[in-house]
Parts: structure tokens; C-alpha cells; sequence
């Protein structure tokens, strides 16, 4: 299956971007949703446990996405779907 095709790479290069056909089902992106929110209240925990004033905790329970995301965890993509890993540096 060709994702990306001379129109796509055209279209890319005319106006910095271009779509696909959905690559992963909503069932394949289940685990990555599942970790994420995972991630997010794991977060909002921490705020919440370390006595941050109210408007901290009100930011962390608004935050949707987190910058770093990749130094928290391996994304892996096979053929049986999307799944996380703990990196190296969660690990130690």
C-alpha cells in the first residue's frame, strides 16, 4: 500500500503540507489514546500532590499535550497496531 504519491508530494511542496488516507483504525490508536491520558493524570497527580496553588492545578488539568511526550515513552507502530514502551531514561 502507497501512502504518499507524486500529487501528495507535489501538493507538498506547493503548500507545505498534504493529507492521507487514514493509515491506522480508531482501534489501532486505542492504546496511544489509552497512554496518553494515562499521562495526563499521572501529571495532574503530580501537581496536585506537590501544593500547588490553584491556578498550577487548573493549568495542568487544561494542558492536552505535552512537549516532551517522547522522552517519556517509545511509540511503537507494527503490523498488530500502536503500543508504548517505557524509554531508557523512565527506566533508570
Amino acid at each position: 500500500m502507497l501512502l504518499i504519491n507524486a500529487k501528495d508530494i507535489e501538493q507538498f511542496y506547493e503548500i507545505g503540507y498534504f493529507l492521507t488516507d487514514v493509515v491506522f483504525s480508531a482501534a489501532q490508536l486505542q492504546p496511544m489514546a489509552a497512554e496518553m491520558d494515562r499521562v495526563y493524570a499521572e501529571h495532574l497527580d503530580e501537581v496536585i500532590a506537590s501544593g500547588a496553588e490553584a491556578q498550577a492545578i487548573e493549568e495542568a488539568r487544561g494542558r492536552r499535550s505535552f512537549s516532551q511526550f517522547r522522552v517519556c515513552q517509545i511509540v511503537c507502530v507494527t503490523d498488530y497496531g500502536v503500543g508504548t514502551l517505557p524509554s531508557k531514561r523512565m527506566a533508570n
